[in-house]
């Protein structure tokens, strides 16, 4: 079998022994980007890969999916892991720059800016050194963060939290040993992270607050299928995908 995780910071706890697991299963394992993970699980390159929403919504209409109920990427409110920040202060917003204009956050940025601020639409482009472009959807850090925190924004227009990441298989995979094998990648030790906003000393607000989980709970359903609504009714998405997991709906 064959296997995909992208190479996405947010996704090392639950990936942090897949190259272990995959050489004792015989599996062969290849790490690539968010978006290109979907790809190569609708094109049967891979039987099994750790997805966005958008990518397990690509196989709608197409492929039998099965999302595998265990450790995932679920952020909550302000997460300081990715965002938007503008090159300018005004009111036209007519390109976002990513690093990878066709990926899950892309999609998201988008959709808030036309959703949320009743912006124009908004054409998500390639960032490149010459490239000029409005605003930008790149990482956040405690000393770089970002004007928009994404998932916050998310959570503000949704009161959701933002699914990120999944296991997904092709209903003719090795199924039987896919539930332990996702489980024994993840570190047992990382189960959710808690962050809060850094203010400087002296500062009278109060920090923003939010959560990154790493493991499965009923909560993600609704969130995962008011995603899913979303980028279908923004046409990321051809069709609204049902949410079929491993075991369940077979």
């Amino acid at each position: 079998m064959k296997v995909a995780i992208p190479d996405s910071p947010f996704c090392r706890p639950i990936v942090e022994h897949a190259r272990a697991v995959c050489d004792a299963h015989g599996w062969e394992l290849t790490v690539t980007t968010e978006e290109e993970c979907g790809k190569l699980l609708l094109r049967n390159l891979v039987q099994l890969a750790l997805v966005s929403p958008l990518g397990y919504g690509l196989g709608v209409g197409k492929v039998d999916y099965r999302i595998v109920v265990g450790p995932c990427v679920v952020m909550t409110d302000f997460t300081n892991m990715v965002g938007i920040n503008f090159s300018h202060s005004g009111d036209s917003i007519e390109t976002i720059g990513s690093a990878e204009p066709g990926s899950y956050f892309s999609a998201i940025a988008s959709i808030i800016l036309r959703e949320k601020y009743e912006l124009p639409a908004t054409q998500v482009v390639k960032l490149t050194d010459n490239q000029k472009v409005d605003c930008v959807i790149e990482y956040s850090s405690a000393e770089n963060p970002s004007t928009l925190d994404l998932c916050e924004e998310w959570y503000d227009m949704t009161d959701l939290a933002l699914p990120v990441a999944m296991w997904a298989s092709r209903v003719e995979a090795d199924v039987e040993h896919i539930a332990d094998a996702v489980r024994r990648m993840a570190d047992p030790d990382v189960a959710e992270i808690a962050v809060s906003e850094e203010l400087t000393i002296g500062s009278d607000q109060f920090p923003r607050e939010g959560k990154i989980s790493y493991t499965w709970s009923p909560d993600i359903i609704p969130a995962l299928d008011e995603v899913l609504q979303t980028l279908y009714f923004h046409q990321y998405l051809t069709e609204i995908p049902a949410v079929k997991m491993l075991g369940i709906h077979d």
